[in-house]
């Protein structure tokens, strides 16, 4: 009976019949090996990568309701308020309840987005019904196949679970390793990350009076993906087009390629176009409804800060997946914060000064009144407003004054902030080091680093920008698109093994096709090459996240170049994890291995080197290989010191032939003791 549940033939049925419960687990075990066989991974591990995320069966299935709840909620507020109220006398009647009445015949207008909202509502929960098997299968895969719960799914680490994943052997083609996992879960993105470090499409534009301006939104950052990865992919596949592979060598493919991308621009701007009054009416409410919540709960929030969308895309490395991308950004907030704080507008805090003088006096005048007179908040009025009104107003006014005076404690010292912002961030341009203190570098970094309120004005702005964008700015980059895909596609049975899938080269790693011996890369590629040695501080990273992936040979060598650099450099770690790793060493490896200080060829050192590299704090390890790419560029490592706070100081000053210094800020607890003044 047990084995007919399962759904085996008749002759395997009486097989079991006649043989122990054990054999029976046995059949099981093999019917959900051939279940979980994938032909196609790229969907199914990333439906497995989101359950992860979400936290389980109950928190996926419920974010999704609640998802389509809140486009339902403010669909309703947005057709409340177009036809439900009537504003002339809103504003100009004492009773409300005149102004707000069903009045028929409805506004055509109303209809109309009755009719698009409602289709979208039902689309959307089209979407979630046919979703939920899916849903439940990956439930299943991890019950039974990987035997994770989803109680241990609450507090288990990723790579835990990509462990289980390539012991159940889902691919039919080949076994997967930790990079196939990434790259199936992140094929799209890694290839959007590429084209923004090469600025194959510039997503900033400079306006005469107001700069440097960022063109990317939510909003054109959906229709990108869209656009451009349906004309280069198969649809649902994680192939290039034919028409893609072979315009490789036949120039007549490649502008075919091109005038459809161009085509499908212009076609979805236009759709985009037709429907960006709802779009807009929309994308306010939630806006207003959001960001007004915040500065009710917070008035602090009109100051409050954000990274950028186009900061998102800058910093993220190839096969980061976003849980750990998130959690760098969230490393890097802080600093982030200070670094800002060390450029006040003196004119402008002067002034807030004065205006938060006013507003705090008003509203220390009013509640000491309604103190005296609690009836005086709600009955008596001054210039036709009550005593709540001036409560509310002031309040916030104090709150966004506050945020524009700078704290009488802040010390300036801007090199050393960004020093311990680019240790998270992994960013750090030539052009701004050394440079740190002046305006410009301020100005690009504000661009990353930008006003929430500028952000959601951004979003709304974008409704009626992102089909200019699309229509008029995007089909003249059509070109270089098309030749970036060709050109950075490593593509399976040719570049990559056969069941992986075409992938972006930078994000396989290709060294031969793309390293910077700058970075640490065996060879430099010339023209190829990663700005800010994007790819090989994502291989660094993505080796210190999955220690049980074994990196190829152009791989080993750069990590070998990175061990012998800190080997003869290790004040530029913190002191508690130079001791923690080099004991580990020394277990490993005995002590007179990690006590050695000869000089040994990369090539004829044993690959158990790196181990004392690899146990570093993912900041310390950002730092050895932001210092490693300045030394090798001509710079030398001058100089060690901790300065006040527990906090080692390194700068990498240039010796003629470099571009400057680096100064880069890591929190250490020397010797256990914070705030210690000791020299190296």
């Amino acid at each position: 009976e047990r084995a007919g549940k399962v759904g085996m033939a008749e002759g395997t049925r009486e097989y079991v019949l006649l043989h122990s419960g054990d054999d029976v687990q046995l059949l099981e075990e093999k019917h959900l090996e051939q279940r979980f066989k994938k032909a196609d991974l790229d969907g199914f591990l990333v439906r497995v990568y989101n359950y992860y995320r979400g936290k389980g069966f109950l928190c996926v299935l419920l974010a999704q309701i609640f998802n389509i709840g809140l486009v339902l909620w403010v669909s309703l507020v947005v057709a409340f308020a177009l036809s439900f109220v009537n504003y002339s006398k809103l504003f100009s009647e004492d009773n409300v309840e005149d102004a707000i009445r069903i009045r028929f015949p409805l506004n055509p207008i109303f209809w109309i987005f009755v009719i698009v909202m409602g289709a979208f509502i039902l689309w959307q929960i089209a979407r979630f019904v046919v979703s939920i098997p899916a849903l439940v299968e990956v439930r299943d895969f991890y019950h039974r196949r990987l035997h994770i719960s989803d109680e241990q799914i609450q507090t288990m680490r990723w790579v835990d679970v990509v462990k289980e994943i390539i012991r159940a052997d889902l691919n039919v083609k080949k076994s997967l390793t930790e990079l196939d996992v990434a790259h199936a879960i992140m094929r799209r993105e890694n290839y959007f990350i590429a084209m923004v470090n090469k600025k194959v499409v510039p997503l900033t534009v400079h306006l005469p009076v107001l700069g440097e301006c960022v063109l990317l939104s939510r909003m054109l950052e959906f229709w990108l993906f869209r656009i451009v990865f349906e004309v280069m992919f198969n649809k649902g596949e994680k192939q290039l087009r034919v028409e893609a592979i072979e315009a490789r060598s036949n120039e007549m493919h490649r502008r075919r390629l091109v005038r459809e991308l161009q085509r499908q621009f212009r076609f979805w701007g236009i759709f985009l176009a037709v429907c960006s009054p709802f779009i807009f009416l929309f994308v306010l409410a939630y806006t207003v409804i959001r960001f007004g919540e915040e500065v009710k709960s917070s008035p602090s929030a009109l100051s409050a800060r954000q990274w950028s969308l186009l900061a998102r895309w800058r910093f993220r490395e190839f096969n980061e997946l976003p849980h750990f991308f998130q959690q760098r950004l969230g490393l890097a907030f802080k600093p982030s914060e200070e670094y800002v704080e060390q450029f006040p507008s003196n004119v402008l805090a002067t002034v807030a000064r004065f205006i938060l003088f006013l507003a705090g006096s008003v509203l220390v005048v009013v509640l000491v009144l309604s103190f005296l007179d609690p009836d005086l908040l709600v009955q008596t009025e001054l210039f036709g407003r009550t005593g709540v009104w001036y409560i509310g107003v002031c309040g916030v006014v104090v709150a966004a004054c506050r945020a524009l005076i700078p704290d009488a404690n802040c010390v300036f010292q801007p090199e050393a902030i960004m020093g311990r912002v680019a240790t998270h961030t992994h960013y750090m341009p030539r052009a701004w080091i050394d440079l740190c203190h002046d305006y410009s570098v301020y100005n690009d970094f504000d661009i990353l680093f930008e006003y929430r309120a500028l952000a959601f004005l951004r979003e709304i702005a974008s409704v009626a920008v992102a089909p200019f964008i699309l229509i008029v700015y995007m089909p003249s980059f059509a070109a270089d698109i098309v030749s970036f895909f060709l050109a950075c596609t490593d593509v399976a049975g040719e570049d990559v093994e056969e069941g992986v899938g075409h992938v972006c080269s930078f994000a396989n790693f290709s060294f031969m096709k793309h390293g910077s011996a700058e970075y640490g890369a065996p060879r430099s590629a010339g023209v190829g090459q990663s700005l800010h040695g994007k790819m090989e501080q994502s291989f660094v990273n993505f080796k210190a996240a999955y220690p049980g992936w074994s990196v190829p040979k152009d791989g080993e060598q750069l990590l070998l170049e990175l061990s012998s650099f800190l080997r003869h450099h290790p004040y530029l770690v913190r002191p508690r994890a130079r001791r923690d790793t080099a004991a580990a060493h020394m277990t490993r490896s005995g002590a007179a291995a990690a006590s050695s200080s000869a000089y040994v060829h990369p090539e004829d050192r044993p690959i158990h080197e790196t181990d004392l590299l690899l146990e570093l704090d993912p900041a310390d390890l950002s730092l050895v290989h932001m210092t490693y790419s300045v030394a090798s560029d001509g710079g030398s490592v001058s100089s060690v010191h901790s300065r006040g706070g527990g906090t080692t100081h390194m700068a990498a000053h240039g010796d003629g032939h470099g571009d400057g210094e680096v100064d880069g800020d890591v929190e250490a607890d020397v010797e256990g003791e914070r705030g210690r003044d000791a020299r190296v």
